[in-house]
Order: C-alpha cells, then structure tokens, then sequence
C-alpha cells in the first residue's frame, strides 16, 4: 500500500510539472461540464491497491493514445495538424484529477497508519520493559540448573566407568573359567572337553584362539606336561582349521558364496586368516607358471642390452608377461571375488597377495636378471635395472590407482615393497657409482683409436698453450702486412674502411653465435645453404655425411662418435633421475664433469690439436722450406664445421637435460661456468687456426706478389696480354682458397664471409702497397687496369660478395693516377675514395709515373 500510495505521490508530482502545465491552456478554454470521462479499464489501473499494473509513466500515456485513436478511428499515421487535440486533452485532463483524488486517499491512509503504527510501537516498548525482570530471572535459574547437571554428570562418569570395567571384568572371569575348564579337561584326559566340540563355531573358533594362546604361555612354565598338552590343543586347533579349509575349498568350487563368507569370517575370527589367505593365494597357476630359475629369454636379448648403439632395447618377454599376470590377478580376475568372499577383510587378503608377489615373484626374477646382467657388462646391468625398476614402478602405480578407486588402502605397502626390491642396488651411491664407470668407459671406448692415433700431437699441447698465452696476453702486434694506408680522421670511416678493419679483428669465430644460428632452423636445413655458382655444397655434404657414413675403426673425426658419445651421456642422465630423482642435482654435475672431461676436453681438444697441427704448422713449415710453393691444401678446413656442429650438439645436451634437471642456484651456476669457460677455450682455439690459416694465405699471396716482375707495367709497346702472369697466378690461387672455404665452410656461413673479408682486406692493402713498388709508363697504365679489372672480376663468381666488389673499386681509382694529365691529379686526389687515403700513399703512386716531375706533387 505504502508503495502504491509512493508511486502516486511521485506520478502526480511528474504529471503535474509537465503535462499539466502544458495542457492548462487547452483546459481553461473547455468547459468543466464537458470533460471526457474515464472507462473502466483506465479506472482499474488508477487504485491505490494496483497503480498502473506495473506499467511506467510512458507506457501509461502510450496506453491512453493508443485508446483515444482506437476510439477516433485514427491508425495514427496522420500529421500532427490534421489531429483533434481535445479528446486527448480532455483525457489526461480526466487522468490528472483522478490521480489528484488518488494523492489525497493515499495521503490520509499514511497518516491514518502513522498513528496506529506510533501506538503499537509504545505498547511494545511498555511490554519489554516489564518482562525485562522476569527474563532475567529466568536466565539465572537456567545457570544454576546447568551447573548442577555438570556436577552430576562429573559424578555420574567415574561410576559408568566403574561398571564397565566391571562388566568387563565378569566377562573376563566367565571366559577365563570357561577356558580354565576346557584347558584341564585337554591336561587331564587329553582331549577336547564336550562343551568346547558343541558350541557354535563361531564362539567355538574365538575360544580355542584364546585357549591356544593361555597354553603357549603356560607351557613356558616348568608345569609338568604343560607342552603335552600344548601339543593336544595344537592339534585340535588344526583338525578344527583343516575341517573349515576343506569346507571352504569344496564351496568355492560351487561358487557357495554365502557359506565362504561365513567360513572366511571363522577363519579370521580362529587366527586372523593366516592360512586362509596362504590357501587362497596358492590355488594360484601364476606360481607355478613364473617360479623356475631358467632366465627363458630372446636369443638377442643379452646382446642387444651391451651394445651401446641400440637404443630400443626393452625387458624379456617372460618378465612383462609376469608383471601383466600379477596386474590382472589383483585388478580383474580376483578382486571382485575376493570382496564378495572376505567382505570386511578384503585388504587383508590383498595385501597378503601383493607380499607374495613382491616378496617371491618378483624378487626372485629381479635377482636372476640382475646376476646374469652383471656377468656381461657394466652398461648392460645398468640397463636391466633401470627397465625392471621402471616396470615394477609402473606396475606399482597403476595398483596404487586402481586400489584408491576401490578405497582400498594399500598405497604405502605398495610403495615399501617396490622400494625393497632394489634398496641394496639403489643404496649408498652404489648404482651411480657404476654408472660413472660405465659411462667413462665407453666414451673412452668410442674415442681410444681417436686418442692413439694422434697421441704424438697431442702430447705437444701446441695449441693448448696457445690458447694459455691467448687469454695472458692483453695486447696484439700487427703483423707486417697491416700497414695502414688510410687517413686518421674521422672521415675515413667509409666502406673500404670498415673492410679493412676486418684484419684487426681478434675475435673471428663466435661460437655462441653459431649455437644460436643453428637454434633457429635444424641441421637438415641448413646442409643446402650458401652454394658456389655452378659448383656443389661440399660443406653441408661433408656434415650431413659424418652423420650417416660408417667410423671405421674410429680413428677419424666424425659426427657418428660425437652422437653415440651424447646418446650415452643422455641415456645415463635419464636412468638416474627415474632411479635416484632426489640426488638428481649432485648427480647431473658429476656427469657434466665427465661430459665435459671426457668427450670436450679430450676428444673435441685432440680434434683442435689435429687441425692445429696438420693444417696450420705443417704446412707454415712447409712454406717456410728452401722449396715452398704457394699450394695450400684446405681440406681441413672442413673439420672446423664438424668441430662447430659438435660443440652445438653439446650446448644441446647441456641445455635441455642438464639445466631444466637441476633445482639448485649454486650447483646450476657452477655448470653454467664450467661450460662458459669450455665454450671460450674452444672458441680461442678456432680463433687460433683461423688467423693462422689467415696468415698463411696471407704469406702465399705475398709470395706471388713478390713474383712479379718490374718492367711488367712499363711495356715498349702497345700491349697484347690481358693480364700479367702474377695476377694470373694469384687469381688462380684465390679461386682456389674461395672456392675450398665455400665448399668446406658453408655449414657456417657467417664464419665463412667473415674469413672471405679477411682475406680480401689483406688483398686489398697488400694490392695498394704493391702497386707503389712499380714505375708506370703509358702503356703499363693500359696493363695495370687490365690486372685491376682482373682482380676486382674474382667477385663475379661467388654468391655474397658484390658488396666487397664496390669496395674494390678504390683500385680503379688508383690506376688513374697513372694514366691521367698532370693537370688533373690534383682534383682527382680529392675525389671519389682517394680521399680517405694517407697524402703519403697518393705521392708514392704519382711518384711512380714513368713521366714524373716534383711539379705533379703540388696541391696533392
């Protein structure tokens, strides 16, 4: 009512503030006797008890027009001016009164109910302040009966106890009488008393358990045939066992499951099932099936599991077979059957089942595969523990699960029975202990014919005291040939600037950089990249080779040994964090030792000390001989692709199973230095060989440059060659140095370009000084353009390099100093790339001009 009275107070107020003022004008003009009259329905919707029926002030007026043209026969489609505005008028007109006479009725009834409610309100108030006292009282009556009870109760406790233990105590007695009798009548007449034979079973099965237990205790006594007598009760309790057994077995061949329950409840009740479960448990073919001592395994077996190559090896037949017999037993062919016979001891007989199984079964074949294993190799007994240990732990948990569903709760026995069966191989480091030896021994298995052949050059440790000297010295001294020919300042940084300054570089070969190169696509897609035009990818063919081409004897590097080597260190990574997960820390850093020891500061160190000594010294020493020749055999070359491509394998190894493995800060940290500080030594030593080798070209086109004879560019005549013989032996020679690092070193392309820069830096300063050696006429301008050419045409045949060619073009610009007028030397000295040569430079070529004059020198 109140909410209706509120919603028309409020329509009101609304209709009176807008419609109502817009309509007065209308309303005054039209006489009070003429007002349209409400119909019943719009009536109905204007009462206090249902104001508007839920519909709003819009939908109302909405309501209303909709009648007003109902009525007019209007469809409401007509423009505003062609509407009679008096019906509405009249309407809301109508409308307004009723809700004014609504206001007033709605007014009178709130202050009608005020007073009312102001009154009820003051009796309420009266009639709690006189019960007040009374309630009061009657808490405090409720505390003290409370307290009594508790007083009470506290008395009556001790005395319920008291009966109790009376109870118990006349029970006792009556059962210690009863057995006191029984115990005589066997001392006395060696038999059992009538009594005992006619009691019901049940209480017949709980008295002689508690009679077989008084006369043990007595015949500890010196009481004369108190054994005797212990032997004649034993063997009623047998006779009496026996006779349910035999029921039991004659049952459960008619499937009477009703009768077995009762019999499995005596049998518990007579010794906690002790042979019932024996009994049930040996009718079992399974036994019989899996208990002989014959290993009965695959012809291939024991030769697969020692041979370090194969990696898909698995546990014999016969064990899984077991293993899938015992998992059936206890979670299909039996359980439901032993829960419908031993209802309340279901676990008992399970657990009774699964201590057979661990404890026989499985034990037993455990240790007959573990001896035969240990007689053929160390990899071998490794591999059958780590198989059966995985085998029995899956078994383990797959009867975990399946018992938690049953609500069966036999998970801690499950897991001190798996745990058992291999403590003493998994005990006090002694299976990783074996592990380490056995991991030590075949990588030095793999890597022996490796070590003994090149034992000699090792034993030299030239490069290894290179690398030493390498991280000692702070400072390097260029070499002759690093003679600066340009400017210092600052504007000589143009691009033939900055491909000299390839030639300065200490640190050419990144072998972080190449891992992460080779993380961003797969080897297979990287052995069809950077190709010689019209020429073959030999270097990716050399990697992709050394993955698939038989070792031999083991004695040449190859990728097949880096493979077998990591597959090792990984198979014995993944074998002791399922076999020993919580050393698992300690364990992943004492592998990486021998990782590291092993296969990179062995195997991977002799193959740097090989390519150090075969192909860096041998051949210095050879051009250094009375009878060196500018050949240079860079074949090896390509080993420093498969020595990159190893060492990416390990950064693999290294990250995806050894990082992820160890939870320690500190232990991780010590990993991640150890490999750092390996990664930086092979790193020096690429370094090493690849500058040596860059010297070595290097003093070979020296060699040919120094061929090159004086008159060469000071011809009589017009000339007829092309080119000179030493450019012509020098472009042979570079092709032949391009062409080995593109087919060896296109595995590595960023190695390659950055080798293929230096020595075109090297070139390009040993062209510019060369030059300067030789007078010039007219016509060997002619003949010095054509070498120029020559050596700037090199480019063309070679993807990669049309960026160096421009830079090149400096040499043209140079022959011009040759060939121009005098006149025009001094403007051509301060144009193009001449500019960021030294003055010193420029004078030496004007110099040399065969028309020279001190003249030609001014303003240059």
């Amino acid at each position: 009512m109140c909410g209706s009275a509120e919603a028309v107070a409020g329509w009101c107020r609304g209709v009176g503030s807008t419609h109502k003022i817009g309509l007065r004008r209308f309303v005054n003009k039209t006489p009070m006797t003429s007002l349209f009259q409400l119909d019943d329905e719009t009536k109905r919707l204007l009462t206090l008890d249902d104001f508007l029926h839920g519909l709003t002030i819009h939908e109302f007026v909405e309501f209303l027009a909709a009648k007003l043209s109902s009525r007019s026969g209007s469809d409401g489609a007509q423009p505003l001016d062609q509407l009679d505005p008096k019906p509405y008028i009249r309407t809301f007109e109508a409308c307004v009164k009723e809700l004014n006479r609504l206001s007033e009725e709605c007014l009178a009834k709130q202050t009608k109910y005020e007073k009312i409610a102001a009154v009820k309100q003051t009796d309420h108030f009266s009639n709690v302040l006189r019960l007040a006292p009374k309630a009061s009282k009657l808490n405090s009556q409720f505390a003290q009966l409370d307290l009594k009870v508790r007083r009470i109760n506290a008395d009556i406790r001790p005395l319920g106890d008291k009966l109790t233990e009376t109870n118990s105590l006349k029970e006792n007695t009556v059962t210690l009488i009863f057995l006191t009798k029984c115990y005589n009548e066997f001392y006395t007449k060696k038999q059992a008393p009538a009594e005992l034979v006619k009691m019901p079973r049940g209480r017949r099965a709980v008295a002689l358990n508690q009679l077989l237990k008084l006369s043990s205790k007595l015949s500890s006594n010196d009481m004369p045939q108190a054994k005797a007598t212990l032997s004649v009760i034993q063997e009623h309790c047998n006779r009496f066992e026996i006779e349910l057994l035999n029921e039991f077995h004659e049952m459960d061949n008619s499937k009477n499951y009703r009768r077995l329950q009762e019999l499995s409840s005596l049998l518990f009740l007579f010794n906690d099932g002790e042979n019932i479960k024996q009994f049930y448990i040996n009718k079992h073919p399974v036994f019989s099936n899996f208990q002989s001592t014959e290993l009965n395994v695959e012809p291939t077996f024991w030769k697969n599991m020692c041979d370090a190559s194969f990696s898909q090896y698995q546990l014999d037949g016969l064990t899984l077979a077991m293993l899938q017999e015992i998992e059936d037993i206890l979670t299909k062919t039996e359980y439901d059957t032993i829960q419908q016979i031993f209802l309340d001891h279901t676990r008992a007989v399970l657990l009774a089942f699964v201590d057979r199984f661990y404890r026989e079964l499985i034990r037993n074949r455990v240790q007959l595969l573990l001896r035969v294993a240990s007689s053929y190799s160390k990899l071998c007994n490794l591999r059958v523990l780590h198989l059966l240990c995985n085998q029995v732990n899956q078994l383990t948990q797959r009867l975990k699960a399946y018992f938690g569903e049953k609500e069966v709760d036999l998970g801690v026995e499950l897991d001190k029975y798996h745990a058992a069966l291999f403590q003493q191989h998994l005990d006090k480091d002694a299976y990783f202990n074996l592990e380490k030896e056995n991991l030590s021994e075949l990588i030095g298995s793999f890597t022996a014919r490796f070590e003994e052949k090149n034992e000699k050059v090792v034993n030299k440790h030239l490069l290894e005291n290179k690398i030493l000297h390498s991280k000692d010295a702070s400072t390097s001294v260029a070499s002759e040939y690093d003679q600066d020919v340009f400017l210092d300042a600052p504007q000589r940084e143009n691009s033939t600037r900055r491909l000299l300054s390839y030639k300065r570089s200490k640190k050419l070969t990144s072998i972080s950089k190449f891992i992460k190169n080779m993380e961003r696509s797969s080897l297979r897609e990287r052995f069809t990249r950077t190709k010689v035009r019209g020429g073959s990818d030999q270097g990716a063919r050399v990697v992709s080779d050394s993955f698939d081409q038989d070792t031999g004897d083991g004695s040449e590097v190859s990728l097949v040994i880096a493979e077998k080597i990591l597959k090792a260190v990984v198979e014995s990574l993944t074998r002791a964090i399922e076999l020993v997960p919580s050393k698992i820390n300690e364990y992943s850093l004492e592998m990486f030792d021998i990782l590291i020891m092993s296969y990179g500061q062995s195997y991977l160190a002799i193959e740097l000390e090989n390519l150090y000594y075969n192909g860096i010294l041998m051949q210095q020493q050879k051009l250094s001989s009375f009878f060196g020749s500018s050949e240079i055999n860079l074949k090896f070359v390509e080993q420093i692709s498969l020595v990159c491509v190893q060492v990416y394998l390990l950064s693999i190894v290294v990250k995806r199973f050894f990082y992820p493995l160890i939870l320690s800060a500190e232990i991780k940290n010590r990993l991640s230095l150890m490999f750092n500080s390996y990664l930086q030594d092979v790193e020096l030593g690429l370094n090493i060989i690849v500058d040596e080798l860059l010297e070595l070209i290097e003093r070979n086109m020296k060699n040919i440059l120094s061929g090159q004879a004086m008159d060469d560019f000071q011809p009589a005549t017009q000339p007829t060659i092309d080119r000179t013989e030493t450019c012509d032996k020098m472009l042979q020679f570079l092709d032949r140095v391009f062409r080995a690092l593109y087919d060896h070193l296109g595995f590595n392309p960023t190695l390659k370009m950055d080798t293929i820069r230096r020595i075109l830096a090297s070139l390009l300063t040993l062209l510019i000084n060369h030059f300067t050696r030789f007078r010039v006429n007219s016509n060997g301008s002619l003949v010095l353009t054509q070498d120029v050419i020559h050596y700037i045409s090199i480019f063309d045949a070679y993807d990669g390099l049309d960026d160096i060619k421009q830079r090149f073009s400096i040499l043209r610009e140079l022959t011009n100093l040759f060939s121009c007028q005098p006149e025009l030397l001094k403007d051509l000295c301060n144009e193009g790339q001449l500019i960021y040569l030294k003055k010193s430079v420029l004078k030496q070529y004007i110099s040399r001009r065969s028309d020279f004059d001190p003249n030609f020198l001014q303003g240059v």
